[in-house]
């Protein structure tokens, strides 16, 4: 039910985007600084059409392939976790990434400030585990609250906002999946309810949008009313208008994406996060998805990006380095299998982790990008888990079931 609803956000946002540019034949979100809208109108509808279906697809590959997450031989078959240990081990190292950003200034959005033992909490990121923590490890424990509480805090205290909805869809998740028996919507009431979600999301976020530009400015002076919240809330959702502009800067996206001349860029791009910069010193290139904001605005750091979504991406990457784009497809394969078979081993039921499953699919077709689709998340895993194998917060079991 709750992957119901999210897709249906997803589509009304994009519908709203996408009728606005028709009738008013200007940008919106991401795009607005492109001005008029220069692609004809049949183009941009056809373009909105195939988006609207790919998430129908997305969605019937989901409840496809759900009980049927395939896996490498050389992956575990079950992963046990001791909740005691995992409560403590979350604590102590939020603890100390919250003194870290308080005293530091490092990782929060805008910061320049450095640090030489930023790569140490890059190794140890808890965004990258805290997803499967707070569905495996849930329960009243005081530390399980507080690590809870103090996650909310870190996130926050980093200017970020977007990640209550991730959570928001988790606890949709656990609440429709208690009551499955009881609460069944119809189409009609499904979109109905994802309305009233949406008007009511518009009043909470002109809260979250002055609360995030005081963290980033020590200002509350952006401040949004209420049409004008529904508006930037519903571009949060959409990548249509970045999708729409990539076709009218197509020949510049590739100019651009080139002149740097270094060779298979994005998928460099996914060891930015992961490679402490003594190891990785020129890490200020310009992947992709930066590229796609770049076309719009010249003076764009190299350290942001923008989504256009998994047809656009593969598209423009495709068109403006072959190679790139199908090492990119053949890495991307391999690791949704690899982390679609780290979510298996970690359920201690059937179905109990489909939500993050549904996630990484959602986010490949939203972002697609390596670096933002695995490096600031699931990769991490790959860091921390010897780590908590070795001090026996984690068990891990191999078997022969669903090779491939």
């Amino acid at each position: 039910m709750a992957e119901k609803i999210v897709i249906t956000i997803y589509i009304l946002s994009h519908i709203i985007s996408g009728t606005y540019m028709i009738i008013n034949h200007r940008y919106t979100g991401e795009a607005k600084a492109m001005g008029d809208l220069l692609v004809n109108e049949f183009t941009v509808f056809w373009i909105l059409f195939i988006l609207v279906i790919g998430y129908f697809f997305l969605y019937g590959f989901y409840k496809a392939t759900k009980n049927k997450k395939f896996r490498f031989s050389f992956m575990p078959s079950k992963i046990e976790i001791n909740k005691s240990k995992a409560h403590k081990f979350i604590l102590i190292i939020l603890i100390a990434q919250l003194i870290f950003t308080f005293t530091t200034g490092v990782g929060k959005v805008g910061s320049t400030a450095t640090s030489n033992f930023s790569f140490l909490f890059a190794f140890f990121r808890v965004e990258s585990i805290f997803l499967f923590y707070y569905i495996l490890c849930r329960d009243k424990n005081k530390n399980y609250i507080l690590n809870c509480i103090l996650f909310f805090i870190y996130r926050l205290s980093l200017g970020w906002t977007m990640f209550i909805f991730q959570y928001a869809i988790i606890e949709l998740f656990l609440y429709f999946n208690k009551r499955q028996t009881i609460i069944k919507f119809s189409n009609i009431k499904t979109i109905m309810f994802t309305g009233v979600l949406l008007l009511l999301g518009a009043k909470a976020y002109q809260f979250f949008y002055q609360l995030k530009f005081y963290i980033r400015l020590n200002t509350w002076n952006f401040k949004l009313n209420y049409f004008d919240s529904l508006e930037a809330l519903t571009n949060r959702f959409s990548f249509f208008p970045l999708s729409v502009s990539n076709i009218q800067n197509l020949e510049i996206i590739k100019l651009l994406y080139n002149q740097e001349g270094i060779i298979l860029k994005d998928i460099l791009a996914m060891f930015r996060p992961l490679v402490p910069g003594l190891l990785m010193p020129f890490k200020y290139f310009r992947p992709m998805n930066n590229v796609f904001v770049q076309a719009i605005h010249n003076d764009i750091t190299p350290i942001t990006s923008s989504n256009a979504g998994l047809l656009s991406y593969a598209g423009t990457l495709f068109y403006s380095n072959f190679s790139t784009g199908l090492i990119w497809l053949i890495i991307t394969i391999f690791l949704f299998i690899v982390i679609s078979s780290i979510i298996r081993a970690l359920e201690e039921y059937k179905g109990q982790l489909d939500i993050i499953y549904f996630l990484l699919i959602i986010e490949i077709y939203n972002v697609a990008a390596l670096e933002q689709v695995f490096s600031y998340g699931y990769l991490s895993l790959f860091y921390i888990g010897p780590f908590l194998w070795f001090f026996k917060i984690i068990k891990v079991k191999y078997g022969r079931e669903m090779n491939v």
